[in-house]
């Protein structure tokens, strides 16, 4: 388990490596060819002696679970995320946070309180996903909606179900130019959490899109019971 300069979570936790889900965008991809140029990407690797990683902390965490994967994808075997929330469960005093495209995934799972459970959004399209999410959630556990890369305008359907935005843009190279970034979609997504009070957190790589005051808030409690 590795400290991490993702700026919403204090480590990130990969016990699986590798998706199949092919996106363009994916930061993943090219981190684990840097490590390992010879494995294709939609062939997963899993390290169990990584499972223990989250019990030799003591301090309680943030942590970002499978960044490196989509552990609830209908192409992930079930016993990756069975290992894993034995380990969760050990942990209460860790907060866990799990994102996907595949939210309705999260239906075969039981998760404990300390979990946050979050779908990551792209386009304008996407944000049916929120539903999905809230339908298979847990009836306890903290939800989210991860707009990275943003890549089109923001789109409010549904935004009234989550407990938390995190806003970001795309990284690296020619990033500007591959995906820009428009400030008034910033200025809605602003607009509408603070109509709502939801909690926003906007990632450093939006900063250069976005002019104004620095926003980087966190869900203290789950806004409906």
């Amino acid at each position: 388990m590795n400290r991490t300069k993702i700026d919403w979570c204090d480590y990130s936790w990969n016990t699986v490596t590798g998706c199949k889900n092919g996106c363009w965008y994916c930061y993943a991809r090219k981190i684990r060819q840097r490590f390992w140029p010879g494995m294709p990407f939609d062939q997963l690797a899993t390290y169990d002696e990584r499972l223990d990683d989250p019990i030799k902390v003591k301090k309680p965490s943030r942590i970002f679970v499978g960044s490196m994967t989509d552990l609830f994808a209908p192409w992930q075997p079930r016993y990756n995320v069975k290992n894993i929330l034995k380990i969760v469960r050990k942990c209460p005093q860790h907060t866990f946070i799990f994102l996907t495209k595949s939210p309705f995934g999260y239906k075969y799972w039981s998760f404990p309180d300390n979990c946050w459970l979050g779908v990551t959004i792209t386009s304008y399209e996407d944000w049916s996903r929120i539903a999905q999410l809230v339908a298979y959630k847990g009836s306890k556990n903290l939800t989210f909606a991860s707009v990275e890369p943003i890549l089109g305008d923001f789109n409010t359907s549904y935004l009234y179900l989550v407990d938390w935005i995190i806003l970001g843009a795309l990284t690296g190279p020619g990033s500007v130019k591959r995906a820009p970034v428009k400030q008034e979609w910033i200025e809605r997504a602003v607009k509408e959490t603070r109509r709502l009070n939801i909690p926003l957190f906007i990632k450093s790589s939006i900063l250069g899109h976005y002019t104004k005051k620095k926003i980087q808030e966190y869900p203290i409690k789950r806004r409906f019971h």
